[in-house]
């Protein structure tokens, strides 16, 4: 007589055989007829393990188990998990499987205990239903710091996440890259714990400075925090109050007095030559005497382009002042230029390259030609500002700056860089008694506090004229040889150069801008006298047949004229010049073709 066989979490049933134990294997043949309780088994693939979880009878599920350590460990869960779906079936509580399952292939080992619970609680009536995320199923810590640094977040809960930076956002991004996600980028996000986070500070190099040893630890804490809230993929964030690395002791930072500054915006070496470009030259005269940051000036746009661009950073040349709407703080803020910055920016327009932008880039990216076209090369981009620390130090020691703490990078002491130029903004201010409203215009800070870590050497500058930069259009030789209305003036500040006279990086480019204008005005006309509505193409044999050696000139010459052509009508000896003879043709045998030809013949001037 066939005895019942009872599965934990599964019905009571009957066959007409004997059946196996459930701890013994189960053997096939029709002596087995029914389900026999939860089974799963695991399997490895790829260095990745798998468990099979028996979902239904004669039904499994392969799932990926990310935090599995060892085979044994995959099966474990695999036998778990098939127990815990036969037990919500029983109860008919099927609408939590898809998460039971989830969280048994995802959670740690020592958390699966829990899951067991988690499932009891549900049977015994302590939850009503799932509450899945908004964000669907995001699986690993990398993935959804993706959506954070790309804008998916933002766009999706606009009032719990600000707006981050195309700058801010891509250093986020590096961070991530070089640091966070090697270590536990693959891991499920609800999988992360506080040892899993300790681990990737270990690995964070201890040359870092402990600046940049804090910054990613917020990075990591900012992803997991947003996890918890308002993605709700996590209950809360398992790092706790304290984790942030403490600040060291902050090291001295570079200035650069007045008479060393009018030497870098001079850009010349001991011998008179030009060893820094006159565009660095302008960006460092404008961040010295305005306070902003790098990134602000390189965005920043022509005032009387911004109805087509739309801009939010932009110079005003006519009323001489500048916007910034948008900014690393989000507090649009805008100030009257100084009168000599003013009038500098207005003779680098005569001079710079022609764009949108006041400091375009030196050359125009792929992205640009596919985004923008031909037609509007010069309009794209901004300049790189991404290394010009390295560039200013450079440029320092071209021009003969070589004091040796502007240099120095040590426990102490950090080396000059870009951002110390707001530092000699804010302190040469402070030296003239300008108040604090009118510094903090400029930089953009809120307190007190963070403008004192800007004043650098107050006292030793003096007061007065001995803290005033030299004014910025007369410190750069080539904006001071211009005058007002952009002509030449005599400047014996230039270093030998004539007045007026271009560097020849510029006069290179105005004379290729201009030959390309005028090439570009004889293609249209020449299209327009021979009806062409699209461009032809001059190699073509079709080219060949209309224009002859008129479009070809010595390489025509060198071969027999094709019959038909212009140069064939041309070489008659019944004419005696190219438009009578292409006349006189037209005129006994008419066509669309000759008739063209003496369009062309006529309004252009081809040399023979």
């Amino acid at each position: 007589m066939a005895k019942p066989t009872t599965a934990k979490g599964t019905s009571t049933t009957t066959t007409t055989a004997a059946e196996p134990s459930p701890s013994s294997p189960a053997k096939r043949g029709p002596a087995r007829a029914t389900y026999d309780g939860p089974k799963g088994s695991a399997f490895e693939k790829d260095g990745r393990f798998y468990a099979l979880v028996a979902v239904a009878k004669g039904k499994r599920k392969g799932v990926a188990c990310p935090a599995a350590t060892s085979l044994d460990d995959a099966k474990a869960r695999a036998e778990l998990g098939s127990e815990l779906v036969a037990m919500l079936q029983t109860a008919n509580r099927s609408e939590w499987i898809a998460r039971t399952v989830k969280a048994i292939a995802e959670l740690p080992t020592d958390k699966l205990p829990g899951a067991r619970k988690y499932v009891e609680g549900i049977l015994a009536g302590r939850a009503s239903g799932p509450t899945a995320s908004p964000l669907g199923n995001v699986t690993t810590f990398a993935d959804f710091a993706k959506r954070w640094t790309s804008g998916e977040l933002r766009a999706q809960f606009p009032d719990h996440i600000g707006e981050v930076g195309s700058t801010t956002a891509q250093d986020y991004a590096a961070t991530l890259r070089d640091y966070i996600n090697p270590v536990i980028g693959p891991l499920p996000i609800t999988a992360i714990t506080l040892d899993h986070a300790l681990d990737v500070m270990r690995r964070v190099p201890s040359s870092l400075s402990s600046s940049r040893r804090r910054h990613v630890a917020q990075c990591m804490h900012r992803v997991l925090a947003l996890a918890a809230f308002p993605a709700r993929i996590i209950p809360a964030s398992p790092l706790p109050r304290g984790f942030l690395p403490k600040l060291g002791p902050a090291r001295a930072k570079g200035f650069l007095f007045p008479d060393e500054e009018a030497r870098l915006l001079r850009g010349r070496d001991a011998a008179g030559a030009v060893v820094v470009p006159l565009k660095a030259r302008v960006l460092y005269g404008l961040l010295a005497r305005e306070g902003m940051r790098k990134e602000e000036a390189a965005r920043l746009e022509w005032g009387d382009r911004k109805a087509k661009t739309g801009s939010t950073s932009w110079v005003d040349l006519e009323r001489g002042h500048l916007f910034l709407d948008k900014n690393k703080t989000d507090d649009a803020r805008d100030w009257k230029l100084a009168a000599d910055v003013l009038e500098a920016l207005k003779r680098w327009r005569k001079l710079a390259p022609e764009s949108r932008f006041v400091f375009p880039a030196d050359e125009v990216t792929d992205e640009g030609r596919r985004r923008r076209g031909r037609k509007r090369l010069r309009s794209m981009g901004t300049m790189n500002v991404e290394h010009l620390a390295d560039d200013l130090r450079v440029h320092l020691a071209a021009v003969g700056v070589a004091r040796a703490e502007l240099f120095e990078n040590s426990k102490h002491r950090r080396n000059i860089v870009v951002h110390d130029l707001r530092g000699v903004a804010v302190t040469t201010a402070m030296a003239q008694g300008r108040n604090e409203a009118w510094i903090k215009r400029r930089t953009g800070h809120t307190t007190s506090d963070m403008l004192a870590k800007y004043q650098r050497r107050v006292a030793e500058l003096g007061e007065g004229d001995a803290a005033r930069l030299v004014p910025m259009v007369d410190a750069i030789p080539e904006l001071a040889a211009l005058g007002p209305d952009g002509g030449p003036v005599s400047d014996p500040s230039a270093g030998g150069a004539k007045a007026g006279e271009r560097t020849p990086e510029t006069a290179g480019k105005a004379a290729s801008a201009s030959a390309r204008r005028k090439s570009r005005a004889f293609r249209f006309q020449r299209r327009k006298a021979c009806g062409f509505k699209s461009r032809p193409s001059h190699n073509s044999l079709e080219s060949r047949r209309f224009f002859g050696d008129l479009a070809f000139g010595s390489e025509a010459s060198r071969t027999p004229p094709l019959p038909g052509s212009a140069a064939a009508i041309a070489r008659s000896p019944a004419s005696s010049g190219i438009a009578t003879s292409i006349g006189a043709s037209a005129t006994a045998s008419p066509s669309a073709r000759l008739s063209a030809a003496r369009r062309y013949v006529s309004i252009m001037d081809v040399p023979r």
